[in-house]
């Protein structure tokens, strides 16, 4: 299950998600049952991508930038590689590992130059 959907499904449960620093925090109304304790799990593995969606105010919709971000950080990199040739298939992106790095290094350095 990707992250998306994780953080959607436990909602579904009564579960609330939200990032507090470093660390999502996670509340729920009764003691989770044994399937909620496995998505619980899972959400561990893909922590950096659901603090990634969670921080994202709901107003916004992630930017390409945030996604590439996300599909750097919570993918193997063979994974990475089969993501982007299908993104080089559906949008007509040119785009490989380097090139996202690239981007995302260039972005950090304008945003930290305009919050100056």
């Amino acid at each position: 299950m990707d992250a998306r959907s994780l953080i959607e499904t436990l909602k579904g449960r009564g579960l609330s998600l939200r990032v507090e620093g470093d660390r999502i925090k996670v509340e729920a109304p009764q003691e989770p049952g044994p399937e909620t304790k496995a998505l619980l799990s899972e959400l561990r593995r893909h922590r950096e991508e659901v603090k990634m969606i969670l921080a994202t105010p709901k107003s916004e919709t992630p930017t390409p930038e945030t996604l590439a971000a996300s599909l750097l950080v919570e993918n193997e990199p063979d994974e990475v590689e089969t993501i982007l040739a299908v993104w080089r298939d559906i949008f007509g992106m040119r785009l490989d590992r380097d090139q996202v790095v690239r981007h995302l290094e260039g972005l950090r350095r304008w945003q930290s130059r305009r919050a100056r």
